[in-house]
């Protein structure tokens, strides 16, 4: 099963960037990793999901 989380970094706001938001894939089973990808500041976790599934399945965005 793969899970999927995001978090705020912190440590990495500037006066002209907010701070960076990163939805992690994460391997249970095998407990590593996967990709990281970076999401826009007003998402919430179900659009970014939806961002990093067509990130690693582009063929599903025709669905």
């Amino acid at each position: 099963m793969i899970s999927l989380e995001g978090k705020t970094m912190r440590g990495n706001r500037s006066k002209e960037q907010s701070a960076n938001h990163i939805i992690t894939s994460y391997d249970g089973e095998n407990r590593m990793s996967l990709s990281q990808i970076v999401v826009d500041e007003k998402s919430n976790e179900i659009t970014a999901n939806v961002k990093w599934l067509m990130v690693r399945h582009p063929q599903w965005e025709k669905l």
